[in-house]
This record gives structure tokens, sequence and C-alpha cells, in this order.
């Protein structure tokens, strides 16, 4: 039955597609004869035309979506979000839309046990719907199982490698890691057109059979707010809940950051650490480096250098490169774990050869220095401060300019390995004319000391001055005085 007050007007022209075939990309005459024409409806309020579900399923028996070319069209849905009932979709003028079908023989046992028998790709999940395995668990509970594929990545890759009509064909049919994957096509517009509306309709699917990635996506279209789909802040965290309650680690870490903002739920710093906690137990690096740092203050948990270490060693394994900082600089000291200083430079490299500048700044100390059982090496110590001064670490930079500046203290007679000072003074040129403060503050000390380059106390001025007009204190001090 059409709903109350619509009025019949116009028709849609639909064809027939088997599902195995991939979208259509030539137009189809209306007046072809493999068209069907079913008469559309006109909401009063809106003006909008719209064909009814049941009417397109009398057309076409085997039904099982509504395509406009490569796009699913989904259920017209209301401000809340949910389908109108009864099911509709909305009409597109003077197009020929693709119905997919699937075989004849088509019957429920094709269909997975753990899937809705409503067919379509419009189904939506139904959120009042009284179904307590979907219910939030209470505190401390998980669900009594979660199947495992649904937790395994190598299943839900193979599904995003697959052909956009395979991956059709698999989530009409009910595969669930497939319905993930097309939800985040329309997501990210991969092959269709970005659909935010045709994503969460998907992840809903899958969630329908409790996917935790397909809960947590969800999570995420309402906590940032996408085109269809508004920023709602109690939804997102009940979303996440649900998928943390499946140990989830991504959610739990949204769970927890919002408890810890009072987003979409009181604030609650108990229990922003207890999901903090559970993300870090389930594996997840960030939030077991979080755990180190927090041990390491002792911020929130008793002070403790070796449980510090456990947690930063545990986050390191998986390449967390602050944590492998971290690692290196406990080893170096003696923190928490014996000291080992050759053990400290490989934790240390692993970070640096990532691009961390503390840990690039570390191994320039360490060179410099000769520490943790190495000699002291001037041109690897360079080589290191460079690459953190190059990221803006300020002690780098610093380093760097008293190595410098150290040069012109040595002991006549030495002989000096130039190279290092040659790249250092490189970098402070280079750098200076793109702006770095630091570096045109040590162009300044070098004309106005005359350090390799020739005195020029106007040169040393002007290079001061144009670190003061970016906040440098020293050099604001220096051009005040001048």
């Amino acid at each position: 039955m059409p709903p109350q007050d619509a009025v019949q007007g116009h028709v849609q022209g639909f064809r027939s597609v088997h599902e195995s075939q991939p979208p259509s990309t030539t137009t189809v005459p209306l007046n072809s004869p493999k068209v069907v024409h079913i008469d559309c409806y006109t909401d009063p309020d809106t003006n909008r035309d719209f064909i009814l579900w049941e009417d397109i399923q009398q057309a076409f028996s085997e039904a099982l979506s509504v395509r406009n070319r490569t796009k699913v069209l989904p259920f017209a849905k209301g401000k809340d979000l949910r389908a109108l009932e009864p099911r509709q979709i909305t009409a597109v003028p003077d197009v020929v839309l693709d119905v997919v079908v699937g075989p004849a023989e088509y019957n429920h046992m094709d269909v997975p046990a753990s899937v809705s028998h409503r067919r379509g790709p419009q189904t939506v999940h139904d959120e009042h719907k009284d179904d307590s395995s979907n219910a939030p668990a209470e505190k401390g509970h998980q669900p009594k199982a979660v199947t495992k594929n649904l937790l395994d990545p190598q299943d839900y890759d193979a599904a995003a490698d697959m052909s956009l009509m395979q991956t059709m064909i698999k989530a009409n049919s009910g595969d669930v890691q497939a319905q993930v994957a097309l939800g985040d096509r329309y997501n990210d517009g991969r092959e269709v057109y970005q659909n935010c509306d045709a994503a969460l309709d998907w992840y809903l699917k899958a969630a329908e059979q409790h996917h935790p990635r397909a809960l947590f996506n969800i999570g995420l279209l309402y906590d940032q707010g996408h085109n269809g789909v508004p920023q709602d802040n109690a939804k997102a965290f009940e979303w996440f809940l649900k998928a943390a309650l499946q140990g989830y680690a991504d959610a739990q870490v949204k769970v927890s950051q919002a408890y810890t903002d009072g987003a979409g739920v009181p604030q609650d710093n108990i229990e922003a650490m207890e999901w903090s906690v559970k993300a870090a137990e389930n594996g997840h690096e960030g939030m077991q480096y979080n755990m180190g740092a927090a041990y390491e203050k002792g911020q929130g948990v008793p002070q403790s250098d070796s449980r510090s270490f456990e947690w930063y060693l545990k986050s390191a394994d998986q390449g967390f490169t602050k944590a492998q900082e971290r690692v290196g600089a406990a080893l170096e000291a003696g923190r928490g774990v014996s000291r080992d200083g050759l053990m400290a430079v490989e934790w240390y490299t692993k970070a640096a050869d990532q691009g961390l500048p503390v840990a690039q700044f570390a191994l320039g100390r360490v060179h410099k220095l000769g520490l943790c059982g190495l000699p002291k090496n001037l041109s690897k110590a360079v080589d290191w401060l460079i690459k953190a001064a190059v990221q803006g670490h300020t002690r780098a930079q610093s380093m760097l300019n008293g190595i410098y500046n150290n040069r012109m203290t040595c002991v006549p007679g030495v002989t000096l390995d130039l190279e290092p000072y040659s790249k250092i003074r490189e970098w402070f040129m280079n750098a200076a004319d793109q702006g770095v403060a630091h570096a045109q503050v040590c162009m300044g000390d070098m004309y106005r000391k005359g350090f390799s380059l020739r005195r020029d106390e106007s040169k040393a001025f002007q290079w001061y001055l144009k670190a003061a007009e970016q906040g440098h204190e020293a050099a604001q001090g220096i051009a005040h005085h001048k």
C-alpha cells in the first residue's frame, strides 16, 4: 500500500539484469521492449517521486537491488535516518534503472542462515528491534561468541581485493566481509560515487551479523559527520561501545576517548582508563605506548619503571616509533631494565630509520659523545643531527651550532676532519634561506664572529632580525640592542 496522501503520478523505467553482469555504462531507451514501467507516487510534503519496493518485487520476483549504473540505490530515509515504511526507492527521471536479479532457482537455501531474509541492498537495521544479541552488554560482559572470521583481517582483505561486481554479488548474497568492503567503497568513493548514506546501509547490514569493524565504521560516520550522516556523539558512542564489547581495539580506544572528553557520554576518567587498559591488552600499539608513558610519569597509575618498560616494549615490537625510542632510552639509562647500550642503539636506530626526530637526535648525541659502548664519530653524529634538525628538533639544531662553534677553539696543530663542519654550514645556509629561525640565528653568529665567513655586522643583523620577526627570543634580544 502506498503511504497515506501519496499521489500516483509518473512512471519509472526498469530493466532486469542478472547479478553476474557488470554495471552497464550504456543508456537504455525508455521505449525499449526490455523496459518495464512501474507507477511512481509523489510525496505531497517533499514533492518527491518514489517507487514502492513491493511493486518492484512484484514485477521482478527475484529482485536483489536497484542500481543506477554503478550506484546501488538505498531505501529512502526519514529525518531519523531510518528507512521509510513502506520501503521505497527515490525515482530517477528519464533514466532506466537496473533491477539486479538472482537466478530463477534462487531460494532461501542460498542465503546464509545468519542473514535476514528481507532481501535487497536497502535492508536497514532496525535500532528498535528487540534483539538481545545486538544490545549493549552489561559492563565488563563480552558477547558469548564472536565468529573468528569477523576479526580476521585476511578475510576482509580478500573481500576488499575483489572486483566491484564480485563485491556487489557477494554482499547481496549476505557475505558479511563483502558488505563491509562495499560499505568502504561507498565511504571512500572507490569505483563508485562517494555516498556515505549507502555506506551506512551496507555497514548496518554487516552490523546485523555483529561484524565488529562494521559497528566501528558506523560509529566513525556519526563521530565525524559525513554527507547524509549527521554528526552525533551519542550515536557514535553507542556504536563504538558495541564494537568495543566484541574486543575491537580501535573501538575500545574511541570509547576511552569518549569517556575522557565527555563526548556522547558523561565524563569518567576511571572508565577511560579501564578502556585504555583493555585496548592496550588487546594489542593496540598506541594505547600500549600510552600505558608505558602513564607508568613512566605516574599519571593515573603508580609510577613504575619496570611496568613502563614492559608496555613500551610491547608497543615497540609492533613498530610504534615513539615506543621504540623510549625502549632505547630505558636500555641506555638502565631504567626499569638492565642497562644495555648496544641494544639501546638498535632500538634508537629502528625509530630513527622511520624518521622520528627524537630518536635521530639520540643517535647524534650517542655518536658525538661516544656513549652506549660506541666510539666517538663526529661524521655520523652530524648526519643524524641534521636529519633531526631538518624536522625542527631544537636540541639537534643547538647541538649542531655548538659543534660548529667549538671547532674554532680546537687545540692548534690538531688536524680536523672538515667534512662534518661543511655539512653543518651547508645545512645552516639552506635552512636559513627556508626560514628556519634557529638557522638564521646561527648565520647571524657566523657573520658576527667571522666563523668561516667574512665578518659582516650588517649581514649578521639582517639574519638576527629575520629570526626575531619569527619570535626567536635570543634573536629579539640581540636585535633590540643593535
